[in-house]
């Protein structure tokens, strides 16, 4: 995996925790609403270990002799 590759998956980690954040509030909210059907703490984890993932993985790519690039 080059570099781009994991900052997207970074940024899409992050987004994603990010997007869980707002859905567990609204659920909270409307607890009827089609939104709060959505399995919200599964979608967090999902981006938490995606952006560890890719930290620990641009890491290693910083570290290697080639570099980021």
């Amino acid at each position: 995996m080059d570099s781009q590759t994991t900052i997207a998956l970074l940024v899409g980690g992050v987004v994603l925790t990010l997007l869980s954040i707002l859905g567990d509030r609204g659920r909270k909210r409307a607890p009827l609403a089609w939104y709060a059907f959505l399995p919200w703490h599964a979608l967090s984890f999902a981006g938490v270990a995606a952006f560890l993932f890719a930290a620990a993985h641009l890491l290693a790519l910083a570290r290697s002799p080639g570099g980021l690039s």
